[in-house]
């Protein structure tokens, strides 16, 4: 039964990723002030292939934290809602260091401008904002992993 409720959610986060996908890179964009640089896209599949990605990362969320909950077999629903809040809290934390660099990318461009009507352009396809969402959930779950077989309470072996 948990099985089955684990791709349930997999399957509605699948969707619901699909359909907010223009809502995550339109905030993500926000967050960038470009003064004179501009955006472009060359490849006309980026936005579906971006769109997918972002859709399978939240679609893995409950498949990863399945598979850790059984490899650590853990029963203790404190320890399960911080693995996810970890895997989350990571994956925003990631995003925005990457956000950060972008921001340090575009001062840099600011600093070399030719003249006032001249902008540098940044290709969209080099943004990559999902690469750091993926990277931030597996290294949280990495170190959940880590950490709970380092500091779980190791069964001692009773000779007799």
């Amino acid at each position: 039964m948990k099985i089955v409720l684990h791709f349930i959610a997999a399957l509605l986060l699948l969707i619901l990723g699909w359909f907010t996908y223009s809502f995550f890179f339109d905030f993500s964009m926000e967050q960038l002030k470009p003064n004179q640089v501009d955006f472009q896209s060359t490849d006309l599949t980026y936005q579906v292939a971006r769109q997918l990605y972002f859709a399978l990362l939240l679609a893995s969320l409950p498949l990863i934290g399945l598979i850790i909950q059984s490899l650590l077999k853990l029963k203790d629903s404190t320890q399960i809602v911080l693995l996810y809040a970890l895997m989350v809290i990571s994956a925003i934390l990631f995003w925005q260091i990457r956000i950060s660099i972008i921001e340090e990318e575009m001062r840099s461009f600011d600093a070399y401008s030719i003249g006032r009507n001249v902008k540098s352009t940044i290709n969209i396809e080099d943004l990559k904002f999902v690469n750091y969402l993926v990277f931030g959930v597996v290294l949280a779950a990495l170190i959940f992993f880590a950490l709970k077989k380092i500091f779980a309470p190791q069964a001692k072996e009773v000779e007799l």
